[in-house]
């Protein structure tokens, strides 16, 4: 199940990649650059023998990305986003950290652009 999350991830950052501009050509890059990234590849093999929910919270991430950078038509894309990080919260606290300090960053660029 995990290297099916990984390669779900995969096609998730093709997605964000066709949203933000790019070519399908280009989308097969950077998914293919998501795929064989060393990290995303270390951590594919290392919990190939056990279970880690850190695998999981990834395409979660990944998939509230997508919704925050896809057209709003209804408004529902930052209700869909926000389910799909408070899902990969759940999943690991490192991911609360990772989501909070990107948080704080965001914030604190706002902040700062006034």
């Amino acid at each position: 199940a995990q290297p099916l999350a990984f390669a779900f991830a995969g096609w998730l950052v093709y997605r964000i990649g066709l949203r933000l501009g790019a070519t399908r050509g280009v989308g097969a890059l950077w998914c293919f650059a998501w795929i064989l990234h060393p990290s995303v590849g270390q951590m594919n093999l290392a919990y190939t023998y056990s279970w880690h929910p850190i695998v999981f919270a990834v395409p979660f991430l990944l998939a509230a990305i997508l919704l925050l950078v896809a057209p709003e038509k209804k408004g529902y894309h930052r209700m869909g986003a926000l389910v799909c990080t408070l899902v990969a919260c759940s999943f690991e606290e490192g991911v609360i950290v990772v989501v909070g300090c990107f948080a704080a960053a965001m914030g604190l660029q706002a902040w700062m652009g006034k």
